[in-house]
């Protein structure tokens, strides 16, 4: 078994706040990147599926002897709408992908991520959406975020570690 650290709690957390602010319940949330060709085989998923996880981690602050202490992560949100339309007509596919793609822009700009993560992320905004990918059941796209990370604080509880650590290898 692996220690669980702090990265995957904060991910769920916020994507729990983000699956309340939507409040549909024919989208599949998930915390983890999927290809979009594997998404194309899936029959799961009713509507749409939105998917968060982090992509990067790169150190921008370091302090006594070069430890990290600040650190930029980019986070992504793949967006994936079921494409149930033919010929020039986008109100099921392109339309609906566009909507979600505003509302997670305007959920970005009032999530209180800090509290969400007890200030583990002091800071989370949108940054860039990825041109729309057309496959023949889904129309996708990857929204992105920029992040700034605390790495002065544990990431991961030592005694939880420890004990994992041990009856993994014991």
């Amino acid at each position: 078994m692996i220690p669980k650290g702090f990265s995957m709690i904060h991910i769920s957390s916020i994507l729990d706040d983000l699956k309340q602010y939507i409040g549909s319940n024919l989208i599949t949330y998930e915390r983890y990147n999927v290809p979009y060709e594997e998404i194309e085989t899936r029959k799961d998923i009713r509507f749409a599926r939105i998917a968060l996880y982090e992509q990067t981690d790169s150190v921008t602050d370091q302090v006594n002897d070069y430890r990290a202490n600040l650190s930029l992560v980019s986070f992504a949100i793949d967006v994936s709408v079921i494409r149930a339309y033919r010929g020039d007509n986008d109100t099921r596919g392109e339309e609906p992908l566009l909507n979600l793609r505003d509302i997670i822009v305007e959920w970005s700009k009032q999530v209180d991520v800090p509290t969400l993560t007890n200030e583990y992320i002091l800071a989370f905004g949108y940054n860039t959406s990825a041109n729309i990918i057309r496959n023949d059941k889904f129309v996708s796209r990857t929204i992105t975020f920029d992040a700034v990370k605390d790495l002065h604080k544990p990431q991961a509880p030592l005694e939880t570690f420890t004990e994992t650590f041990d009856e993994t290898f014991d």
